[in-house]
C-alpha cells in the first residue's frame, strides 16, 4: 500500500511536468529548459543568502512585522530580475520566440520542483503509514506549476514595453 501512495504522490507532483514537457519538447528546447533550471538553483542560493544576511527573525512567532516583510519581498524580486535574465540570455535568444517563455517557465517550475519537493516527497511518501500531507504536498506543487510561467509573461511584456533586445 505504500508503494501505490507513494507512486500516486509523485505522479501527482510531476505528472503535469511531464505532460507539459510532451507538449512543448522541441529539437532546442532542452538546453533552454536546463539553462534556466541553473538560473533557478543559482537565484535561490542568491536570495538565501541575502535572507541570511539581511533579515532576522521576529522575537514573537507570530508576531507580524511590516519592515521584516517588506524587506522578505524586495529580496525576493531577485527572482524576477533571474527569470528576466534567463529571457534574455544568448540560450533563450537562439529558441524559437514563441518556445521561450514556456522553455524558460518550464526549466524554472521543474527545479522548483526538484530541488525543493522530489527528496522529501518520496521519502515521506514511501514512509509505512499512509499522511495526509503528502498528497497535499503534492497537489500544491501541481498547482505551482503555473506560477513560474505567469511571471515569465509579465517580464515578457515588461520588455515589449521597453523596446529592448527581445
Amino acid at each position: 500500500m505504500t508503494a501505490y501512495h507513494a507512486f500516486n504522490c509523485v505522479a501527482l507532483a510531476f505528472g503535469p511536468y511531464a505532460l507539459l514537457w510532451y507538449l512543448i519538447n522541441e529539437d532546442n528546447i532542452l538546453s533552454l529548459v536546463i539553462w534556466s533550471g541553473l538560473f533557478y538553483a543559482v537565484t535561490q542560493i542568491i536570495v538565501i543568502l541575502l535572507l541570511a544576511t539581511f533579515l532576522t527573525e521576529p522575537e514573537v512567532d507570530n508576531d507580524f512585522v511590516v519592515l521584516h516583510e517588506l524587506g522578505r519581498t524586495l529580496i525576493s524580486v531577485v527572482n524576477i530580475g533571474a527569470i528576466y535574465m534567463a529571457l534574455i540570455t544568448k540560450q533563450a535568444r537562439i529558441t524559437a520566440r514563441h518556445l521561450r517563455i514556456l522553455g524558460v517557465g518550464f526549466g524554472w517550475a521543474t527545479a522548483n520542483c526538484l530541488l525543493s519537493v522530489a527528496g522529501p516527497l518520496i521519502y515521506s511518501a514511501g514512509s509505512n503509514e499512509f499522511n495526509w500531507e503528502n498528497p497535499m504536498k503534492a497537489s500544491k506543487f501541481c498547482s505551482d506549476c503555473g506560477v513560474p510561467f505567469v511571471c515569465n509573461l509579465l517580464c515578457f511584456f515588461v520588455s515589449k514595453q521597453e523596446n529592448t533586445i527581445f
